[in-house]
This record gives C-alpha cells, structure tokens and sequence, in this order.
C-alpha cells in the first residue's frame, strides 16, 4: 500500500528505541539500587566488626584486671595475720574477709 510518512517514520524509530531502552535503564537503576544496598550492609558489617574487636579488647582488659585482684586477695589471704582487734571487737578482718573471698575459709 501506502509508505510511512517521515512523521510516522520517526514515531516509530522513537518507539523501537523506547522499547529498547526502557529495559536497559531498569537494569542499570536495579543494579544501582542493588549496589547501594550492597554498601550500606558493608557499613553495617563494619561497625559491627569494630563492636566486637572493641568488646573483646575490653573483656581481655577485664579479665587480666580480674586476675589481678584474685592474686591480691589471695595474698592477702595467705600472707597477712588476722587483725586481733577486729576480732575481738567484731570488726571485719582483713585477712579473713580475704580468705572468703578468694575460697580458703574465713
């Protein structure tokens, strides 16, 4: 019949290009929104990994601060004489008090 019109023409190269991009750009705008989502879970790992180091630098620090005091009031417990007077006066007793806690009596 008939041939295009170069109006018609053109419609139609524009429409074969949308239907062409119209993919693409959802693709390339997943894959953004992906990508962002992908960085802020990096975030989220990283500060939860510098939590924990934090946490377990804390723990080791108390811990060694834990023995430390053990050894006190343990030689307390073994090296010290019991306070006559606290004794006698039912006062508390260094060395008693020492003992119990650290499982030796009292």
């Amino acid at each position: 019949m008939f041939g295009l019109t170069k109006r018609e023409q053109r419609w139609k190269a524009e429409q074969k290009t949308a239907e062409t991009l119209v993919p693409l750009v959802t693709a390339i705008v997943q894959a953004q929104s992906e990508a962002s989502e992908l960085e802020r879970l990096r975030a989220e790992n990283k500060a939860a990994w510098d939590s924990a180091e934090y946490n377990a630098r804390r723990a080791e620090k108390a811990e060694a601060r834990a023995a430390e005091l053990e050894s006190f009031v343990a030689d307390v417990a073994d090296n010290y004489d019991c306070d006559e007077d606290a004794h006698r006066y039912g006062t508390q007793c260094r060395k008693c008090k020492a003992a119990a806690l650290s499982g030796r009596g009292g």
